[in-house]
Order: C-alpha cells, then structure tokens, then sequence
C-alpha cells in the first residue's frame, strides 16, 4: 500500500498506481506466474474501488474502469468491502 499525499493530484496518484500494479505484474511473471490478478485499491478518502492487474502474453492488463466504488465510511460498505477482501483471500487460497 502506497499513501498518496494531500498536495499530489488524483491524476498522478492514478499513475503512480499504475506503475505500481505494473511493477507487481511483471515481477510475477518474472518468476513465471502469469494469468494471476494482483489487487489493488484506490481511494479517495472513504470511497475505495478495488482494481486488478495481471500479465498474459508479455502485455500487462490493468482492469480500472466502471468498477463498484464501496464507501467505508457506513457500516454496510465497510461489510461488502470486507466480504470481497475475504472472497478474494478464499480464491487465492484455491
């Protein structure tokens, strides 16, 4: 997790997470994991969006966009936001 600072625009923050996913995704497949997302989450104080990036024939993919935003701070949103982080967890351990 990387902690974009109040003096930094939303743009550059998206870009820094950007290299960051793709940073990731390409150490994996330097090691020979391809096809397996990384998950990542953007937030703009307590709206978080969960994205995913993956690298699959030397091209890395990053899935960003009309994504559900969950708002933490209401107790319903902070549930579904950790209901996915607990599904994803269960998929990775498959």
């Amino acid at each position: 997790m990387q902690y974009r600072q109040k003096d930094v625009d939303r743009i550059t923050g998206e870009d820094q997470h950007r290299l960051c996913c793709t940073a990731a995704a390409r150490f994996l497949e330097s090691v020979g994991i391809t096809e397996h997302p990384i998950f990542s989450f953007i937030s703009d104080g307590p709206h978080v969006v969960l994205a995913s990036a993956w690298a699959k024939d030397e091209t890395v993919h990053i899935f960003e966009r009309h994504l559900l935003s969950f708002d933490i701070s209401t107790a319903i949103g902070a549930w579904h936001y950790a209901t996915v982080l607990a599904r994803i967890a269960i998929m990775a351990q498959n």
